[in-house]
């Protein structure tokens, strides 16, 4: 929550790049192993996008 609030202040655009790493850095430090944290954004990301999601639309957690 706090890396997307803090991203959220940027006022930039929220990509799926952005997505993948405040995600995967949230695992880790829930104490995911890297690659399996890497592996887990990865295919919840394939999966939202082959939903038909093409882009993330809003920030999680009081941003926009």
């Amino acid at each position: 929550m706090k890396a997307y609030k803090a991203f959220a202040a940027t006022g930039k655009t929220l990509t799926w790049e952005t997505v993948s790493t405040i995600e995967t850095n949230a695992l880790i430090k829930g104490g995911m192993e890297q690659s399996a944290a890497r592996a887990t954004v990865t295919e919840a990301i394939t999966n939202l996008k082959q939903s038909g999601v093409t882009a993330p639309t809003k920030i999680p957690w009081g941003g926009k």
